[in-house]
């Protein structure tokens, strides 16, 4: 047992800080505000867009501390408003009928809330139909909401781009690092469990 408690860390008391050795999530703050601010300017300033704070949420959306996860959330987050582009245009372009704009708005923000969490791609496309399918019905012209939706879309998105690339995380602190020390203990507790002993947690029948 006293190797296991070597292995599994002990639980931070309550009220403490988690620690953050390698600074990433301190860069990740500086990195995501300066993105936050620029996006923000230019969304209420140059641009003067309708709907503008569409591309300040793309990026707080968008930012994250790692590369690859940035990355992934990017190709995620375009995919999805493409096809929630796709899906509310095609819809709208059969059928204008109002309870048919009600029904897809339902079934659009079911879909958004049912993978916010399993698929952000899925989850994208959903939200992006339903905005499309609410300001549509409210009278807005849906081809002007989906090319701003689009647009502002890949806006942020390269914002984020840029951002990581011209601040990029620390390589020290990757997913394969954390990989081999995640193994490393798992070895470890396996040869603890396979080596027996009075100190052995008993066998589950």
């Amino acid at each position: 047992l006293a190797r296991l408690r070597d292995v599994v860390p002990p639980r931070p008391a309550a009220g403490t800080t988690r620690r953050d050795p390698s600074g990433s999530f301190r860069r990740h703050a500086v990195r995501l505000a300066i993105a936050f601010t620029i996006a923000t300017i230019a969304s209420v300033g140059p641009l003067d867009l309708p709907h503008g704070y569409w591309l300040p949420m793309t990026v707080a959306w968008l930012l994250k501390p790692g590369f690859g996860a940035t990355t992934t959330r990017l190709v995620a987050r375009i995919a999805g408003t493409v096809a929630g582009i796709v899906v509310s245009v095609a819809v709208f372009s059969l059928i204008t009928s109002d309870p048919v704009a009600v029904l897809l708005v339902g079934l659009t923000a079911l879909v958004a809330c049912a993978f916010v969490t399993a698929n952000y791609a899925i989850c994208t496309a959903g939200v992006t139909a339903f905005v499309i399918s609410v300001f549509t019905a409210a009278g807005d012209p849906i081809e002007e909401t989906a090319i701003l939706r689009l647009s502002l879309t890949v806006a942020g998105a390269a914002v984020c781009a840029l951002a990581v690339l011209l601040w990029r995380p620390r390589s020290g602190d990757t997913l394969g690092d954390r990989l081999a020390a995640q193994g490393r203990s798992l070895r470890t507790y396996a040869e603890v469990i396979m080596a027996g002993g009075p100190d052995a947690p008993p066998a589950r029948s």
